[in-house]
């Protein structure tokens, strides 16, 4: 038998001469089969697409001292008390290490009010060199009443006084801090209405006088006790010099009215209601009201601190509330020697900064609205345009700077939009007024300085205008660099703001196709969650998508396919978001080469914080991410001559 799975010699033989045959038959239509190895047949190429994302977090600039930032306003009692509660005039101390530790500093200003029966102004409205020798002197006086209510009305005159000499900038960025000190409740009282008192009340026009006693064992009591209203509370001023002898005088208790309440505790805190009113009615940074109140225990087993009622829980509890009221903090002293101002918050108003404002572009891209054509110098004119025209589109052996074809200073972009003007960007004897600062461009905008002096622009300001749109791209897109309403116009009727339609990569001047605007540009712009830290900057994570790539030519500097890409922020200070603008920028150096190369090839570019650069610090050459890495820089084949746009 045969072995299994060995046909007949008959059928082999047959099958072999099968075999050979369709071997050779093969081995035609092959074009001959030689000694060739069987090759692999390679994959279909996938085509890369030419569209790039870039995104990454970026974070506005620290917060910043405003630039008007505090005014001190002191209002220390100088009444009769003060002989038994600051004997060695601390106060009048307190105040001058206030003066002399923050005066000099920027902005520092200073205010003193003294006040008992007369308020006494020991400055003329704020100042920054205040007369120490004056106020110490003042303030180390001890004389009459506690006129509380009279020493609220003159900061509130003083306050309103400087509000108005103030510009409505340095009003929104001012801090007023209005000190009083004080070691007790007001006096004169009047009250005109029934009045609690301890577990009675007082009639009208008596008030209620409580008065902290050290018991037999050394503890604080309250007494309570009605006294009636002194005669000022109900003896019109008109009278006052002939009624009293020795004549009083009219200037005292400003605010007082005949038979009327004065120096309660619900007109006290309407009067501090009054004050920080200023704040929304002048638009003023921030005011507050800081109380501080001098109560000490050992003044009360001094016989002469009788006459004068010291009273703990009373002082406190309207000086607490007086405090709540202004926004401020309340402390309290339990000796002259403790009397420090020193540990209130003098610091300035922190303006935090914001990010008002995101651009990314593709510089070697022109829109039409149709299409994207090349703009390989990244000039403003597409290469069609330079060809039409005959100035450099790329760097050559015969264009050095092919921005600048005449290299008279002025961009090719400029001396072709200002022709009629004299400009010609072949002829470097036009204009005949030459560019005085070659290749200077102060502020980064794109412009040279040159360039911002013919056209009226601020060559230290990127937006001179401040619409959040650079004078650059202003020019460029046929709108007014001097004209911050242009933005929020419509060039090309089209339903779109000019502002929106270059934030998303579309022109605001040519009809845009509908088939264009599906490569609008796709942003995303989140506030990341604010951190405690008051000084901690805002900051932001960005996504922005569909940016088309361009398959440019080699360059004497560059491969063949590379793209650069920006992308600006606008920041303000966040209590002036309309005010001009600080831009810094982020610049990426990536490659295209139709739809076989690209680079980074996840098509996405991820910037940090560090990427971005004020603008006018700005410098290509360092600052742009090169992700082109590996692919030759030599001009030849695939050079400018035959770019393509895809």
């Amino acid at each position: 038998m045969r072995p299994r799975g060995i046909p007949p010699t008959g059928a082999a033989s047959g099958r072999r001469r099968w075999a050979a045959a369709l071997l050779v038959a093969a081995c035609g239509a092959w074009a001959g089969c030689g000694n060739t190895p069987l090759q692999r047949v390679p994959p279909p190429v996938k085509s890369l697409d030419n569209e790039l994302e870039i995104r990454g977090e970026v974070c506005a600039s620290p917060p910043a001292d405003a630039v008007f930032p505090v005014k001190i306003l002191f209002l220390v009692d100088v009444s009769g008390s003060m002989i038994v509660t600051d004997p060695a005039g601390v106060r009048a101390q307190a105040v001058t290490d206030v003066i002399q530790k923050y005066q000099g500093f920027p902005g520092v200003e200073f205010g003193v009010i003294a006040f008992s029966s007369s308020i006494v102004k020991l400055t003329n409205g704020f100042t920054n060199a205040p007369n120490l020798a004056t106020i110490g002197q003042a303030l180390g006086q001890a004389d009459n009443l506690t006129d509380d209510q009279g020493a609220l009305g003159a900061a509130y005159e003083m306050l309103t006084t400087d509000m108005l000499a103030s510009t409505p900038a340095e009003r929104a960025r001012s801090r007023y801090i209005v000190i009083l000190f004080t070691d007790g409740i007001p006096d004169p009282l009047c009250s005109a209405d029934t009045t609690p008192c301890g577990t009675t009340t007082c009639a009208p026009h008596s008030h209620c006088d409580p008065t902290t006693v050290l018991s037999a064992s050394n503890q604080e009591t309250e007494q309570y006790t009605c006294n009636a209203d002194y005669l000022i509370c109900t003896v019109p001023k008109a009278k006052w010099a002939s009624e009293f002898n020795p004549p009083l005088s009219p200037s005292l208790y400003p605010q007082l009215q005949a038979g009327a309440n004065y120096n309660t505790t619900p007109q006290l805190l309407a009067s501090v209601q009054e004050l920080m009113a200023l704040q929304g009615q002048y638009h003023v940074g921030s005011i507050e009201l800081d109380t501080n109140f001098l109560f000490p225990v050992a003044a009360l087993s001094n016989p002469l601190a009788v006459p004068f009622g010291l009273d703990r829980p009373a002082g406190e509890a309207l000086l607490s509330a007086m405090a709540a009221a202004g926004n401020g903090t309340f402390q309290e002293f339990t000796s002259d020697t403790q009397i420090n101002f020193l540990n209130i918050n003098f610091a300035s108003i922190q303006v935090q900064n914001s990010i008002v404002a995101t651009f990314a572009s593709n510089q070697t891209a022109y829109e039409t609205g149709d299409a994207l054509d090349l703009d390989t110098d990244a000039d403003g004119l597409s290469e069609l345009q330079e060809k039409s025209l005959g100035t450099c589109a790329a760097i050559g052996p015969k264009c050095a700077k092919p921005w600048d074809s005449d290299g008279d200073g002025y961009s090719d972009f400029i001396e072709v939009a200002y022709k009629t003007s004299g400009f010609d960007p072949l002829d470097p004897s036009k204009p005949p007024t030459p560019c005085a600062s070659p290749d200077v461009d102060s502020d980064g905008d794109g412009l040279m300085d040159c360039e911002e002096t013919f056209l009226g622009t601020n060559p230290l300001d990127p937006d001179t205008d401040g619409d959040f749109l650079s004078d650059l791209v202003e020019v460029r897109n046929g709108m007014n660099p001097l004209d911050p309403t242009d933005a929020y116009g419509d060039i090309n009727k089209d339903g779109i703001l000019n502002l929106n339609e270059i934030q998303v990569g579309l022109s605001p001047t040519a009809q845009v196709s509908a088939a264009e605007r599906q490569f609008a540009f796709k942003y995303d712009f989140t506030p990341l969650p604010s951190k405690a830290d008051a000084s901690s900057s805002a900051c932001y994570h960005f996504d922005v998508q569909h940016l088309r790539l361009m398959t440019t030519g080699a360059t004497a500097i560059g491969p063949r396919g590379g793209n650069r890409i920006y992308y600006d922020v606008y920041e303000t200070a966040a209590d002036s978001p309309t005010s001009f603008a600080t831009v810094r920028r982020a610049c990426a150096d990536v490659l295209y080469v139709g739809g076989q190369e690209k680079l980074p090839l996840t098509g996405a570019v991820d910037f940090v914080d560090s990427d971005f650069v004020e603008l006018s610090q700005f410098d290509p050459a360092t600052n742009c991410k090169d992700l082109t890495a590996g692919f030759g820089r030599d001009a030849g084949p695939g050079s400018s001559s035959d770019a393509s746009a895809d």
